[in-house]
Order: structure tokens, then C-alpha cells, then sequence
């Protein structure tokens, strides 16, 4: 990910304001385990071997997918945690999730 100048926010807990978007929403795949090695994540889908490692941004924006906050909900909170412009951050959040959907590592539910 290239979205620059983290303000923290290394934790996966997350709580939402006032309930949740309409926007696109993402789950982790079933058979995918994984965990939290300092500000990175480690990811591994045991039904097809698939192991993907995300950097201290992709491990927030796989924190928050987690949590199970939509894509305008994770794009809110990285531009409230991050000194980046709102179409920088769209573009990356929508490029990690493509290439986690290609891995089947998350799936986009409609």
C-alpha cells in the first residue's frame, strides 16, 4: 500500500459511529486464518495454500474488513488516520481488496 504518514491506529478493534454504510462489503473467506506480527499481517487460506503478507497500511485495511466495516467505512477511517487524499486512498483500498478477492482470501458480497 502506498497511502503515507500513519497517525497509529495499529489495532484491529475498531468500533463504528453510527451504524453501517450501504457500500460494497467484504468478508474473510471461511477457511482463511490469520495473524497480527507486530504492524503486519500474516495470511494464509488453508483450503488452497495461499499465503499473502500485508505491510502496517494493508494490515489496517485487512483489520477493518475484518471487523466487518464496508468499503466507504474503511476508506473514512484511513482518511481520518492518514494525511492522504480521499481518491489516493479509494483507489488503494479497491486495489488490496481486488488482489485479496483474486487470492481468494476475502470475498465481495453484494
Amino acid at each position: 500500500m502506498r497511502i503515507p504518514n500513519a497517525a497509529g491506529a495499529s489495532a484491529c478493534g475498531t468500533t463504528t459511529s453510527d451504524g453501517r454504510s450501504t457500500s460494497m462489503k467484504m468478508r474473510l473467506v471461511k477457511d482463511v486464518v490469520w495473524t497480527k506480527l507486530d504492524e503486519e499481517v500474516a495470511i494464509l487460506n488453508s483450503s488452497t495454500g495461499t499465503y499473502f503478507g500485508l505491510d502496517p497500511v494493508g494490515s489496517r485495511i485487512w483489520c477493518l474488513i475484518a471487523d466487518g466495516l464496508g468499503f466507504d467505512e474503511v476508506v473514512s477511517t484511513l482518511l481520518k488516520e492518514y494525511s492522504v487524499d480521499e481518491t489516493r486512498v479509494r483507489a488503494d483500498v479497491k486495489e488490496l481488496i481486488d488482489q485479496l478477492a483474486g487470492k481468494s482470501l476475502v470475498e465481495i458480497l453484494a
